[in-house]
């Protein structure tokens, strides 16, 4: 996530380290703080770790002959590394296929898939073990779709879970709008990573509501189908 268009984090722009703890009122409407502020009570080694159980930093096995790594950066100081501890950095990089791997994982209980193309059996790579960081970190991709900055991408019906984000294509000033998320109680549960070359992080919202709209669409009519003939058999 090369978080360039963000500035000083609100609570880094006086020149000061930020504080032990924050009251609710405080942290509320801002979720970049609020994952910032767990990521401080988690520790760097601790959250670069969870960084690296998500594949960050090398690649996912969807197509090893062409996919990039990515950068997990190190040595960071002062607002970097809150931004680092909470969401990346600008120094950061990460491929959508890295985070389609992480959003799964959170939608499918812990259980980290392999990505892959066609009809093949999915392979469990591994298993988020913190239930306790498991629990909060899907509290606050619930919290940005229903409070934050993904609300354009909240259904009725079933819930949307979410992150936004606002970044530049690496070595360019071009913005990338990036909404990544999972779905859960939909027809057919998804993970889902819209990038909009571009635009900021609200297009990618709205794209990604409408096409959940879709696939929602889609996917319940198959079922109708599905259950129609089962009754006829």
């Amino acid at each position: 996530d090369d978080r360039g268009d963000r500035g000083i984090p609100v609570h880094e722009r006086d020149g000061k380290a930020p504080p032990a703890r924050l009251d609710e009122d405080r942290v509320a409407g801002d979720r970049d703080v609020e994952q910032e502020i767990v990521g401080e009570r988690l520790g760097e080694e601790r959250v670069r770790t969870l960084y690296e159980s998500f594949s960050f930093g090398k690649v996912t096995g969807l197509d090893p002959a062409k996919e990039k790594p990515g950068r997990i950066p190190k040595g960071l100081t002062g607002a970097e590394r809150l931004h680092f501890l909470g969401w990346g950095s600008k120094s950061m990089r990460v491929t959508a296929a890295q985070l389609l791997v992480a959003m799964a994982a959170f939608g499918n209980g812990g259980y980290q898939l392999r990505p892959f193309l066609g009809p093949k059996a999915p392979k469990v790579v591994s298993r988020i073990a913190a239930e306790e960081e498991f629990t909060q970190v899907r509290k606050a991709l619930r919290r940005v779709v229903t409070e934050g900055t993904g609300r354009d991408a909240n259904r009725d019906g079933y819930s949307v879970y979410g992150k936004t984000g606002s970044v530049f294509l690496p070595g360019t000033t071009t913005p990338l709008g990036v909404f990544a998320g999972f779905t859960e109680g939909a027809p057919r549960d998804v993970a889902f990573v819209v990038i909009v070359e571009g635009a900021s992080a609200p297009r990618a919202v709205r794209l990604a509501g409408k096409l959940l709209d879709s696939l929602e669409k889609a996917l319940g009519a198959a079922s109708r189908i599905g259950a129609q003939e089962l009754e006829r058999s």
